[in-house]
């Protein structure tokens, strides 16, 4: 029995919980739009060496594409870069460069279309250099994000532009700091801020993404400062960052499709108190396993690979850091939980018949389904946050959750995939449709003339009677050109009565089978003879014992094939008398 929990998750569950998640979205989206109407221009000590206590940018993926990865936010490092795009992430990294440069990082899917994660990283800068003294600066950080789309809101849940865009809020604070100057006592500072994020799926293949970094004015509820030991406050530099990102290339919403092959650019420009920055970068993939990026970021060339399985896989960068201006390499362990997710995974829900429990409610198609058609409809209906695709083309979907599309039809077997898509997750479901040949029979035609034209009653018995004949020939006919053993032009008359010649169906039988043609080096028989045009047809066909030669030893192509020989090539290829 299917089981009532779905793919959106336990609905009772939910019901309880509604009204307390819609009023802690409300202060957070009023709390949103606050911020934005406070945000000032940073202006701090920190920036004469172009220190952020709060950078908590990294990870192998985004450094190597020149850290263009505001518009991009397509994994769980968007909790860095831009918390807009954590609504449709998940997952567990860790970024390692040394023992005193890592982070660890997390992002989780609630199961109700938003996401919670954390970082922490640990940072030591040292080589900086302040008129003639030497500096060193090292952090520990902490971030708490939330992620959600603004269709989240019940006044916009219905907008199609409110379910593209993600928002985010990150809060960040120093758990601990120390900065060392020669000549001068060690300091230490605390204190904290936040971020905004913002992400537009612009249509499938690209979004544009808005990162406001370190937001809070000053003193703005204790936090927008780093407050040092020795008692002076100093103002954390503001950062404001747009991007964008197209995936040009790739079998998953890109603008052209491949399967094998993935290509995705990226762009993004960049504004602060310590600098202006722009960044270009480019992820191109191998069957979704292997990857090589490329940017320019920091005014300098960044690169990298990356190795992909089912659900992890390891990427390693090489770039330019901001700071110091050295180059840099490190590593990143990334982990992709196939069911981290607090609701049931797509996989679990059994092939669909009709009823296909609450994810796809219904379907049109049937397995083995069979048709004269050129084409066939697939309809069905699905719940909220479902995406449809069939054979790799996403099917609209309307306000009532349900879809309509149709696929064209090869003579012969065809393989209709339908796929959803939902909180990160996805599953396939193969359908094969059988398109049967549709033959004109010129008998068919003349017997029903002869058959309204007859008067006399037992006349016209004999005629329908040798009619259901012709019918059942006709039917078998129709198998073999579906087949592909007869050829028959489109809209083109078929003679039941005309004869085929033995070297024709030979012909036919070889090019249906999709056998090679062999080389032939020597006579095949004493009529057929190496340069015969047949002689590689009638070869396979003779090997294959399809077609016997007559007892003179010979096969005599342009002889007509007989009953008996007919009636063995039907029971060949399965088709009963």
């Amino acid at each position: 029995m299917m089981k009532t929990s779905n793919i959106l998750g336990n609905e009772n569950r939910v019901m309880r919980n509604a009204n307390l998640l819609f009023l802690i979205r409300i202060t957070l989206y009023v709390l949103l739009i606050c911020f934005l109407f406070f945000i000032g221009t940073a202006s701090a000590l920190l920036t004469s060496d172009g220190i952020d206590p709060l950078d908590m940018e990294g990870g192998s993926r985004p450094l190597a594409m020149g850290g263009a990865f505001v518009g991009l936010a397509d994994d769980l490092y968007s909790l860095a870069y831009n918390p807009g795009g954590l609504a449709w992430t998940k997952g567990l990294a860790l970024d390692l460069r040394d023992i005193n440069n890592y982070s660890l990082m997390q992002s989780s899917p609630t199961g109700n279309g938003d996401a919670v994660g954390f970082i922490f990283t640990t940072k030591k800068l040292t080589g900086l250099s302040v008129g003639t003294t030497e500096v060193s600066f090292g952090t520990n950080t902490l971030s708490l994000v939330y992620g959600t789309k603004f269709s989240l809101l019940p006044i916009l849940a219905n907008l199609s532009f409110a379910k593209q865009t993600g928002v985010g809020i990150s809060i960040k604070t120093i758990l601990g700091s120390n900065y060392s100057q020669t000549g001068q006592s060690d300091l230490s500072a605390v204190g904290w801020d936040m971020d905004l994020g913002f992400l537009y799926k612009a249509n499938e293949w690209s979004r544009l993404g808005l990162s406001l970094q370190n937001i809070l004015p000053q003193n703005m509820l204790g936090g927008g400062i780093a407050k040092w030991s020795n008692g002076v406050n100093e103002e954390i530099p503001a950062n404001y960052k747009l991007g964008y990102s197209a995936k040009l290339i790739g079998d998953d919403d890109a603008l052209n499709y491949d399967y094998t092959k993935g290509l995705i650019i990226s762009g993004q420009l960049g504004s602060s108190s310590l600098r202006t920055t722009y960044g270009l970068g480019a992820e191109l993939g191998w069957s979704k396993k292997f990857f090589f990026r490329i940017g320019y970021g920091n005014s300098a060339l960044n690169y990298g690979l990356g190795w992909r399985l089912e659900d992890g896989g390891i990427d390693f960068a090489y770039y330019k850091e901001a700071v110091t201006n050295q180059q840099r390499a490190e590593f990143s362990f990334v982990y992709f939980p196939g069911k981290w997710i607090l609701v049931q995974k797509l996989e679990e829900i059994k092939k669909p018949v009709l009823i296909l429990g609450d994810a796809l409610q219904t379907v049109s198609i049937a397995d083995n389904a069979e048709t004269y058609d050129e084409k066939i409809d697939v309809s069905g209906k699905v719940k909220s946050e479902v995406e449809v695709y069939i054979n790799g083309a996403r099917a609209y979907v309307d306000a009532a959750k349900t879809f309509k599309t149709w696929v064209p039809l090869k003579v012969g077997k065809n393989l209709i995939v339908v796929e959803l898509r939902a909180q990160g997750e996805k599953k396939t479901w193969d359908y094969k449709v059988l398109r049967k040949a549709k033959i004109v029979v010129a008998e068919e035609e003349k017997i029903d003339q002869q058959i309204k034209a007859a008067v006399i009653p037992e006349v016209k018995a004999r005629l329908i009677e040798e009619k259901k004949v012709i019918e059942q020939t006709k039917e078998k006919v129709e198998v073999l050109v579906t087949l592909g053993v007869v050829e028959v032009k489109p809209k083109e008359e078929f003679v039941l009565e005309d004869r085929i010649t033995r070297g024709e169906l030979a012909t036919w039988i070889v090019k249906a089978a999709g056998f090679d043609l062999p080389e032939v080096k020597k006579d095949v028989y004493v009529d057929v003879p190496k340069d015969h045009v047949l002689a590689p047809y009638i070869k396979v066909v003779s090997n294959l014992e399809l077609l016997e030669p007559f007892p003179d030893g010979t096969f005599r192509p342009e002889a007509f094939v007989s009953k008996k020989e007919g009636e063995e090539i039907f029971r060949n290829f399965g088709i009963e008398q």
